[in-house]
């Protein structure tokens, strides 16, 4: 179902029988096992959890491939659905800043051509989109920029003040970046803090409460 399935065709959820239902939203609260929350799991012996569907940590796909661990990075890793609206003049402009990665066969074209972009970008023309691959280019190391308006899933990944409506104005927030080192790396930091916690620490600790609440 989603991010918004549990809102959806899955209200009401867990089935009967089916004592967890996994939302595949970001786990951005840490349950307490003497919480309210789960005093009621354990009377009811039914809860829905906040677990997104890529469980991973802010590293996680770049352990996969330690030959590029010390590789420079260059350029931009642009997304999937923004392909079929990059138009020539766009993707010169892109250029401009560095490598412009477009091509893959394989998923692991697609880790490789993250963790060697600095950026990892949504073009504002582009369908919206839950956000997964938002997860795995900030797991790659890569600094995220996406309309807000592109990503329903996952807007919370997303840096606040950074949002864009046109290639122009995507270019100027790349050269703010490109401009002031301290504030890149602090962009990247936080959204990979969020990825670290959300996407992995909390999931984790949560399912262990959940468990522990049904035992």
């Amino acid at each position: 179902g989603g991010p918004a399935g549990i809102d959806g065709p899955f209200r009401g959820s867990p089935f009967f029988a089916y004592n967890v239902f996994l939302n595949h939203r970001l786990a951005t609260e840490l349950l307490s096992p003497t919480s309210r929350c789960s005093h009621q799991m354990r009377t009811s012996r039914r809860t829905v959890l906040d677990f997104p569907y890529y469980m991973q940590s802010s590293r996680s796909v770049r352990t996969l491939y330690p030959e590029l661990g010390s590789a420079p990075r260059a350029g931009i890793c642009l997304s999937h659905h923004s392909l079929s609206v990059l138009s020539h003049d766009e993707r010169a402009a892109l250029a401009e800043i560095g490598p412009v990665r477009t091509e893959w066969t394989s998923i692991a074209d697609i880790h490789r051509a993250e963790i060697q972009s600095r950026y990892f970008v949504v073009h504002p023309a582009s369908m919206p989109t839950a956000g997964l691959a938002l997860i795995e280019a900030i797991s790659a190391g890569c600094l995220v920029l996406a309309p807000v308006r592109c990503v329903w899933g996952f807007p919370e990944l997303l840096t606040q003040g950074l949002d864009y409506q046109s290639i122009g104005q995507l270019l100027n927030l790349v050269h703010a970046l490109e401009s002031d080192r301290g504030l890149y790396e602090q962009v990247r930091a936080q959204q990979a803090s969020r990825v670290e916690e959300w996407c992995f620490t909390n999931p984790a600790r949560n399912l262990e409460t959940v468990l522990q609440a049904f035992r």
